[in-house]
């Protein structure tokens, strides 16, 4: 009897070592399942947080790139002045109302032919090419102007006209009023030098002073 109680413990004792075995096994397998788990969601952590990195990153270059365009459409737009023109001004009879009085008085009072000049400069070649000056010297007497989109010949009469004796006359006219010069003194002498405009003499040394500017 006692054998037989024996043998059934020994028996029961190796089903359990066996069974407690197989479920250790799978402990184990479950454990190792669970680390791979556990280090893939360090790996996504990691992944995550250069995700996070590179669109930080991107959210600065697209700024930057914003700002860069801004510009660029600020120097399209014409906020900035230095930027040289690509088409011709025509030759004719103007008020040139977009230029700053104080500018074209500091000419006339120069009373010369170099203020005259350099106003004429102001007027025609500021912030253009040469390539796009709407005047020409070609040599001796030959002129040409631009008009309506075609160079015209000339001998230099219809630019001394229209650009000295007119436009130039023109802008020193509107400036030298009693509110804007000095004295009743300062107001005659510009209003002398704008009778000398007249001149054809005076005309003759103003047009040979711009040749060498228009020169091609």
């Amino acid at each position: 009897m006692l054998s037989i109680q024996n043998e059934e413990y020994t028996t029961f004792k190796n089903d359990t070592n066996k069974k407690i075995n197989l479920i250790n096994k799978k402990l184990n397998r479950l454990e190792d399942k669970i680390n791979i788990i556990i280090d893939n969601s360090d790996e996504h952590r990691v992944l995550n947080k250069k995700i996070e990195n590179i669109e930080k990153l991107l959210l600065i270059l697209t700024g930057s790139n914003e700002e860069i365009l801004k510009k660029i459409d600020c120097n399209i737009s014409g906020e900035t002045n230095n930027i040289p023109k690509k088409t011709y001004k025509d030759i004719r009879i103007e008020q040139f109302n977009n230029i700053n009085k104080d500018v074209i008085l500091e000419c006339l009072n120069m009373h010369n032919l170099e203020g005259d000049i350099k106003l004429f400069k102001i007027l025609y070649l500021k912030d253009v090419t040469k390539e796009f000056y709407p005047l020409r010297y070609i040599k001796k007497k030959d002129f040409q102007y631009m008009n309506d989109n075609i160079w015209n010949e000339d001998d230099g009469s219809y630019i001394k006209d229209i650009i000295l004796k007119k436009n130039i006359a023109r802008c020193y006219l509107k400036v030298n009023t009693l509110e804007n010069v000095s004295n009743d003194g300062k107001f005659m002498q510009n209003q002398k030098h704008i009778l000398e405009l007249s001149d054809e003499k005076y005309q003759d040394r103003w047009l040979n002073g711009i040749k060498a500017l228009i020169k091609i």
